[in-house]
């Protein structure tokens, strides 16, 4: 992957990890916006944000 691709795919992260957030009762909200499921938080599109922010994030 080239750096250009790595860094948009971490900005793209980035705003995933900022929507899937948990709510007060442990939930993703941004799984009840989007898809209206009450899924536990971490969810598995925060669980993937964080792999690739940990994987391809430079400004640690």
């Amino acid at each position: 992957m080239g750096a250009e691709a790595a860094a948009q795919l971490v900005v793209e992260a980035a705003t995933i990890h900022a929507v899937h957030v948990a709510d007060e009762d442990g939930y993703c909200r941004g799984c009840l916006l989007q898809w209206a499921l009450l899924t536990r938080h971490p969810c598995s599109q925060d669980r993937w944000a964080v792999a690739v922010i940990d994987e391809h994030a430079t400004d640690r």
